[in-house]
């Protein structure tokens, strides 16, 4: 006995336009996995199948005949006066055993400039009163997958130059492409662009794999970090600095050893207020005054400065009075200097100058 079969409905949500990674992330919880599917089981004179349990296969494929298929799964489903409905995904009987993936990852395709075109086919195993049939036949023709309604607007996102919406969400994704978890996205790929007139957000930028490298590169051009210099007119200033910036180590903690941060040019600019080292002052200058012994004829002079953290070094000194004469000035220890006279002075000041250095930014050779 034929069958003919009246497809009323397909409640889906086709794609218009394509998405846009080459393998699919793993399901966003927010988004329900499952397709309805709705249609009507009728004779060839158009009386409806009884109300009973059918079982019917529905398979995906690429094009109106032929062609191979791409999903297929089996359902028994309750018929009303011929009417049924089944959500697809929702765990019926896989009929490609080796690669039947879920459904949803069929609708999602690889690139902006592919076909789209997904057709279904409704094979009935049950005949009008629900009785298994022999040779079930699958039904002709296909039925293509269309747009819903706004598709065409979510086919925008194959050009979105924003995405700060999906930083926001509370869900990741997780494939060896793509993988996001609280709040963070990891994209390993060999190139990622942003078009220049767009702004990629993220709140953190993390490498994976057992080496992982992370890259900026501007491609010869100028490159801002944290700030970007801008001049109209005769004025120049800075749009959006940043409140910090942070390279190799978090605020407020150490870098563990075998940290390094390579900067390499052919020159570096540094153009800030102050300039710290482990929360400390690049360079430190000190005076230091005290009266001259008039005990002996040599005067020494403490400079109070960490040794531990600064190479410090005499950059002059001075004695108030004319005599007796200044010998020369020598290094004691680091941590204090000795000023040598001609003879036992009779009063005067001596005043030392010193220039701390912080220690990595000097060596011996």
């Amino acid at each position: 006995m034929k069958t003919a079969i009246r497809l009323l409905a397909m409640g889906i949500m086709a794609f218009a336009g394509a998405a846009w990674a080459a393998n699919p992330p793993a399901f966003l919880t927010m988004v329900p996995p499952q397709i309805n599917y709705q249609g009507r089981l009728m004779t060839p004179t158009n009386s409806p199948y009884k109300d009973a349990a059918h079982t019917i296969d529905l398979t995906l494929y690429p094009a109106a005949s032929g062609g191979a298929k791409l999903w297929s799964e089996r359902y028994t489903v309750q018929t009303r006066d011929g009417y049924f409905s089944v959500n697809l995904g929702s765990g019926g009987a896989a009929q490609l055993p080796s690669n039947n993936v879920p459904v949803w990852q069929v609708l999602w395709n690889f690139a902006g400039n592919e076909s789209n075109e997904l057709y279904m086919a409704l094979t009935v195993r049950t005949g009008p009163d629900g009785s298994n049939l022999t040779t079930p036949v699958e039904s002709s023709p296909r039925q293509q997958f269309l747009t819903a309604p706004f598709a065409f607007r979510s086919h925008q996102s194959v050009y979105a130059r924003k995405a700060d919406g999906l930083f926001d969400a509370s869900q990741g994704v997780t494939t060896p492409s793509v993988t996001g978890v609280s709040n963070e996205l990891a994209l390993n790929a060999s190139n990622v662009r942003v078009d220049p007139t767009g702004t990629l957000y993220a709140n953190t930028l993390k490498p994976q794999g057992t080496d992982p490298i992370v890259k900026l590169f501007s491609g010869g051009g100028t490159m801002y970090i944290g700030g970007r210099i801008r001049t109209i007119g005769q004025y120049t200033f800075l749009e959006d600095n940043a409140a910090g910036i942070n390279i190799g180590m978090s605020s407020g903690t150490v870098a563990g050893e075998g940290t390094v941060v390579n900067v390499h040019g052919k020159s570096i600019n540094l153009n800030a207020t102050n300039m710290t080292v482990r929360s400390q002052p690049m360079f430190v200058k000190k005076n230091v005054g005290v009266s001259a012994s008039t005990t002996t004829s040599y005067t020494m002079v403490a400079h109070g400065i960490d040794i531990d953290e600064y190479d410090v070094f005499i950059t002059g000194w001075t004695y108030s009075a004319n005599t007796p004469g200044v010998k020369g000035v020598m290094n004691l220890g680091g941590t204090s200097v000795v000023m040598y006279f001609t003879a036992t002075p009779t009063g005067g000041t001596v005043n030392v100058y010193f220039l701390g250095i912080r220690k990595g930014l000097t060596r011996e050779l």
